[in-house]
């Protein structure tokens, strides 16, 4: 099985190529700059590429053909304030990986999208799914 996890140079990116790889997965990852620091030695290659160039994206997918893609990339800073860049990273980048791996024929079965609990607001208590949406800034 092979993964392709976008964000992985992030804090949960990272994480997630850990787990990943403690179960068998090779792992790679896709930033949209290299990585600064150290990354876990369990990571098999990290891939430069944006979410917007659609035909560097679909070369590398095709190349490396992922069984799984867990999607973490985002401008995830809540203190952000540019709503377009925010827009363009967050959702016109998941347009465009999901265009792109709907588009080629892979041996892919799972695209896992992460979102945040900040989807929900200043919420006191325990949060469910059924929980009432009340996003309180652009990143949500």
């Amino acid at each position: 099985m092979k993964a392709l996890i976008t964000g992985i140079t992030g804090f949960t990116g990272r994480y997630m190529a850990e787990e990943l790889a403690a179960h068998g997965y090779e792992v790679h990852g896709l930033s949209y700059r290299p990585p600064q620091g150290k990354l876990p030695a369990s990571i098999a290659a990290i891939h430069c590429c944006s979410l917007h160039d659609s035909q560097t994206l679909q070369d590398l997918l095709l190349e490396l053909r992922p069984t799984h893609v867990v999607h973490l990339a985002a401008v995830s800073f809540v203190a952000h304030t540019d709503a377009d860049a925010i827009y363009q990273a967050n959702l016109i980048g998941t347009r465009h990986l999901l265009e792109v791996l709907r588009s080629i024929s892979t041996d892919l079965v799972a695209v896992i999208l992460a979102s945040s609990a900040n989807v929900y607001g200043n919420t006191e208590g325990v949060l469910e799914e059924s929980s009432t949406l009340a996003p309180a800034n652009d990143y949500a």
